[in-house]
């Protein structure tokens, strides 16, 4: 019965590594690579293997990993089981390829609701291969726990340095999230059974995780997951010089945009332009899954209000809600505004533009600067107090003196 289950399971699953176009398109290209890749095989320095617990960024991690230009890092490969089955060095690494491939442009790096692509890097390809990779680190550690011999096959087969990544997350997270997914579906009534297994599972994978830091053969970075969400960039370094790559600035500032705690900067140019895009990185950011009823909101909206008891302008609002997407008030100040009045606002707004991802349009020098502030002195004067002093002090100032401020002065808003 369980192989009848295995060979129906590719005609029949949603699993998007499971099915049979995901195995004819792995197939194909890891032959592609193996013809085609072989000589720069020679030059791979080292192989990164995630060892640790389901749920615990281990996607993303491998997904900033396989954005630089010198590691392809594959998801969900299973490398080790490709050494139980005796694969070759070559044919693992092709697949390796192939697999990162697939990942990004089959799937577009979309996983259990999220997004994973990183924009402008090499995910899916490379410029000179140093690292390779795969991300398995849940499955690696319970075939570790199995059969410990698995990592000196391993590197008897690839020949070449093993290093391994250990994410660590809050344990209650990883046995609650564990608990309430089952094979890419999420689980709603959670029972003290499930909790209880899984809990087992959790410190299994932790005796797999402590055997291999107690040979030194192979060294063990440890990952928090809360420092690579404070401090993504700096975690990210500190990961690539364990692996012997050097980031590029680029690179890092990439690979941090799609980090996010808190705060999700959305911009009104992408969600204009790029509405598809936008709206799943939101739906990732909230948890929520994607549809496509998303992109077309005006079709359910059902306005039932008495329009003469609102202003003209939320009038307006209610009307425009309605409408698809209007893309004709994109860049509308390139026509609105003249040169003077461009120059007057980057004179004071140019830098925080550039952190905003905004470059300047004007090319001001001191003199220039000058000129705009003998030609309006009290505008720029005022400005100036205003956006230096007041937005970067007023939440110092005690609360009664803001109220003072927002009551005498006029700061509401």
């Amino acid at each position: 019965l369980q192989l009848l289950k295995k060979i129906i399971q590719p005609f029949t699953t949603k699993i998007p590594h499971k099915t049979i176009a995901y195995y004819s398109y792995h197939f194909r290209s890891t032959q592609y690579y193996y013809q085609h890749n072989r000589a720069d095989f020679a030059n791979i320095e080292s192989y990164c293997m995630f060892l640790g617990y389901p749920r615990s960024s281990h996607t993303l991690i491998g997904a900033m990993l396989d954005a630089h230009p010198n590691m392809v890092v594959a998801h969900e490969l299973n490398v080790l089981d490709m050494v139980k089955k005796k694969n070759s060095r070559d044919w693992i690494i092709a697949s390796i390829l192939a697999q990162s491939d697939w990942f990004v442009n089959k799937i577009n790096a979309q996983w259990t609701g999220y997004s994973y692509l990183i924009p402008n890097q090499w995910q899916g390809k490379y410029k000179q291969l140093k690292v390779v990779g795969d991300k398995k680190g849940g499955v690696s550690s319970r075939l570790l726990t199995q059969k410990p011999q698995l990592i000196e096959q391993l590197q008897s087969v690839l020949q070449m340095n093993i290093k391994i990544i250990h994410v660590v997350r809050n344990p209650f997270d990883i046995i609650t999230t564990m608990a309430s997914w089952n094979k890419e579906k999420r689980i709603e009534n959670i029972t003290i059974e499930m909790l209880q297994e899984q809990t087992e599972q959790f410190f299994m994978r932790v005796e797999a995780v402590q055997q291999a830091k107690n040979n030194p053969k192979y060294p063990v970075f440890d990952l928090y997951n809360e420092q690579l969400t404070a401090q993504p960039a700096q975690t990210l370094s500190q990961l690539c010089a364990f692996l012997g790559v050097d980031p590029p600035e680029d690179y890092l500032k990439d690979c941090a945009s799609i980090v996010f705690d808190k705060i999700l900067p959305i911009k009104y140019e992408g969600t204009v332009q790029q509405t598809e895009t936008t709206i799943k990185q939101v739906c990732s950011f909230l948890g929520i899954e994607f549809t496509p009823e998303m992109l077309n909101p005006q079709q359910k909206i059902q306005v039932q209000l008495d329009l003469n008891d609102i202003s003209e302008r939320e009038k307006k609002k209610i009307g425009d809600l309605q409408k698809p997407i209007n893309t004709n008030r994109l860049e509308a100040w390139k026509t609105r505004l003249n040169t003077t009045e461009l120059q007057l606002i980057e004179t004071l707004c140019a830098d925080t533009g550039k952190l905003l991802g905004y470059q300047p349009t004007q090319n001001l020098t001191n003199n220039s600067r000058l000129k705009l502030y003998l030609s309006h002195p009290l505008r720029l004067l005022r400005m100036a107090i205003s956006f230096r002093l007041l937005n970067k002090y007023y939440f110092y100032l005690p609360f009664e003196w803001r109220i003072w401020l927002i009551k005498k002065i006029g700061l509401k808003r």
